[in-house]
């Protein structure tokens, strides 16, 4: 649908009428605020779902072989994803060659490198791992430092760990905390659903916004991504559940 639009309003208007450049900025309103929304939803997701999780082991010594197993599979997807990626890339000949970067990845890629490149590119190895350490969590919660995220994971993992301390200590109060707990977690899992479910207006906004912005060519080199890319997370997808299963 937002391809449609987008194609007739190209050949209303044209790709350089104002009127269209305007109409542009309005789509953007969409787009750009549904990810500002997902940017909101991060912080509160991570902090819910580690919290919740480690107060749901019955023995914190459990957390150790966990968070192994976890990292572990995390390396092993993100091997596979490399490997997919590299193969379809050379088997379709894909190439970024014609795509034109716009205005927002631009801010965004230099947000990044002197927001978070520029700050740990000098850390050393110890510097770097003493930086994951939540000196101010509710600072990190805000996203204020480089490590924020790995920082209030760390700190999520500490508070669930003290809610198992209190809930062999002190049963009924221990109780309480995981039932907050979990609380929380339904709350935060609500808001997820909620902005997830916006996910169709952005993307009518970003199709039409892409598709009246770009001339035939990058129309098509653009189409060909679409294409392939959804069939290559497939293949991920597949070979992941068949290595664990």
């Amino acid at each position: 649908m937002g391809v449609v639009f987008g194609l007739a309003l190209q050949l209303i208007y044209g790709s350089d009428n104002p009127v269209l450049k305007d109409s542009i900025q309005w789509f953007n309103v969409v787009g750009n605020g549904y990810v500002q929304l997902l940017q909101m939803i991060v912080m509160p997701l991570v902090f819910a779902s580690i919290l919740s999780a480690v107060a749901r082991l019955h023995n914190a010594s459990q957390l150790g072989k966990i968070s192994i197993l976890t990292i572990g599979t995390l390396l092993f997807t993100t091997l596979i994803a490399a490997l997919v990626g590299v193969l379809v890339t050379n088997l379709f000949g894909l190439t970024a060659e014609g795509l034109v970067q716009g205005t927002a990845e631009t801010a965004r890629l230099n947000a990044i490198q002197s927001t978070y490149a520029g700050k740990v590119a000098d850390l050393s190895v110890p510097q770097l791992l003493l930086s994951f350490v939540p000196k101010n969590p509710f600072a990190d919660l805000t996203g204020a430092n480089p490590t924020s995220i790995i920082s209030v994971v760390i700190f999520a993992a500490f508070l669930g760990v003290a809610a198992l301390k209190l809930l062999k200590d002190d049963a009924p109060k221990g109780q309480r905390v995981l039932t907050a707990i979990d609380t929380l977690q339904g709350w935060v899992m609500k808001l997820v659903r909620l902005v997830m479910q916006l996910t169709p207006y952005r993307c009518l906004a970003l199709m039409t916004k892409v598709v009246a912005g770009s001339n035939l060519q990058d129309i098509i080199k653009l189409g060909s991504f679409v294409v392939v890319l959804p069939r290559s997370a497939d293949h991920v997808r597949c070979a992941t559940v068949s290595c664990w299963a």
